[in-house]
């Protein structure tokens, strides 16, 4: 599989802000749901750190930008899944099939370091929501799920189902 990947450096501060940040904050509003939307062809217009993306994932960059959060890196592969990480430790996943989503915090850092966009778990399907009985969060991906809780003494662990 061909990857093309564009890296913007911002420096070690920005990188250990993203290395640093955790999951969602409270109050964090999510990006909005767009996976009912079709997307457009990826246009000159629609480029984010030089890779030309869907207008989608422009406009959820656009929107995590504004938010104050720096493009670190795109990667965009062949089979037109998209990628883009931030400074904040959030992330923007795109795929014809999953539509635009975000991954933030503990589980974006969990789901790259099992592949990315090669991850055996899939794209992220959905938001990350709270566990029920608060002992962390999970998102639900395209084969499975990523998890982040509290274990019964008190010890925060990653869960990887796929």
């Amino acid at each position: 599989m061909r990857r093309r990947a564009m890296a913007a450096r911002w420096g070690a501060v920005a990188l250990c802000g993203a290395l640093a940040a955790g999951c969602a904050a409270p109050g964090e509003s999510p990006a909005p749901d767009r996976t009912g939307e079709s997307a457009a062809p990826a246009t000159a217009e629609d480029a984010v750190g030089g890779t030309p993306v869907p207008s989608e994932v422009a406009r959820a960059t656009e929107q995590a930008e504004e938010g104050g959060a720096m493009v670190l890196a795109v990667t965009a592969e062949e089979s037109q899944r998209y990628l883009v990480e931030f400074s904040d430790g959030s992330s923007v996943v795109y795929s014809p099939e999953t539509g635009v989503q975000r991954v933030r915090g503990k589980l974006a850092r969990i789901w790259l370091r099992e592949g990315g966009l090669g991850a055996p778990v899939g794209l992220p399907v959905a938001d990350e929501e709270e566990l029920p009985d608060g002992s962390g969060w999970t998102q639900s991906f395209e084969r499975g799920s990523v998890s982040w809780a509290r274990d019964a003494e008190g010890q925060y662990g990653a869960e990887v189902q796929s």
